[in-house]
């Protein structure tokens, strides 16, 4: 599959649109990752979802993300005093869990260079999430991507796993790649490994210094978007809610600018 790189992530200065620096704060990037899932659910919605209140059985301990994502769900519980499910997490780390050999980035970039990737895990558990709650997510407003963008035609009981749209699994692939390039000198792994690390909750208010966070046995570098990989069928889709990613404003400047000044 040839390489799909569209405007939105230029190899340009590290610069706003007028030349000044912009500050990446903690609230800054959860305003940008914010902007990101507004912008994506206004284009999912136009697809079929079977997804209800009460449906947990994509709900597993596999999900993976960035500290981006997980930082606004430290974030959330801070907020409503739930500091509970975060020990509840803890509780729950010696028991098997999908951990990634690479992150999706790494992953196009193998794809790009026609190489064969690294083997990933090929039996993974299936228990269920520990923050639920009697089948109900009590972090749904600031769920991971990985979450967000199962967007399952059926219910996912039926088959066993989700059934979704192909230009959405295009679309969910960009905006993953997109959120590991925002989440610079991040780490990439298993939720629940990074809702437990030490150094990343110590550490949150400073999230948005230019200090990188140090990869562990099971949670890696975030790298930089090397490419998209999308089949020419399903550009027109992508490039259209790209284009209304680019221009959303953030503290007065467009995501398009906000994004320049991360890597």
């Amino acid at each position: 599959m040839e390489e799909f790189v569209p405007d939105l992530i230029p190899h340009l200065p590290k610069s706003g649109g007028d030349g000044m620096e912009v500050l990446l704060t903690s609230d800054l990037k959860r305003e940008l990752l914010t902007s990101l899932y507004s912008a994506y659910d206004e284009t999912a919605t136009h697809y079929v979802r079977a997804c209800r209140a009460g449906c947990h059985d994509c709900c597993t301990r596999n999900v993976l993300c960035t500290t981006l994502e997980a930082d606004l769900m430290v974030h959330y519980l801070e907020t409503a005093n739930r500091p509970d499910l975060i020990e509840r997490v803890m509780d729950t780390l010696h028991e098997r869990m999908h951990r990634p050999s690479i992150t999706l980035n790494e992953l196009a970039a193998y794809c790009l260079r026609r190489q064969e990737p690294p083997e990933p895990e090929t039996v993974l558990p299936t228990a269920a999430c520990p923050l639920l709650e009697d089948g109900i997510c009590p972090v749904y407003d600031v769920r991971p991507f990985a979450c967000r963008c199962l967007w399952s035609e059926e219910p996912c009981a039926v088959h066993g796993e989700a059934r979704m749209n192909p230009t959405l699994v295009s679309l969910n692939g960009v905006f993953e790649q997109m959120i590991e390039h925002m989440d610079a000198g991040g780490l990439y792994g298993n939720l629940l490994d990074l809702l437990s690390l030490p150094a990343f909750r110590e550490s949150k208010d400073a999230y948005g210094s230019s200090h990188p966070l140090q990869p562990t046995s099971h949670l890696l570098e975030t790298k930089p978007n090397p490419g998209f990989l999308v089949p020419p069928l399903h550009r027109p889709t992508v490039i259209a809610a790209l284009n209304r990613l680019r221009d959303r404003e953030i503290c007065g400047l467009s995501f398009r600018e906000v994004l320049r000044q991360i890597r």
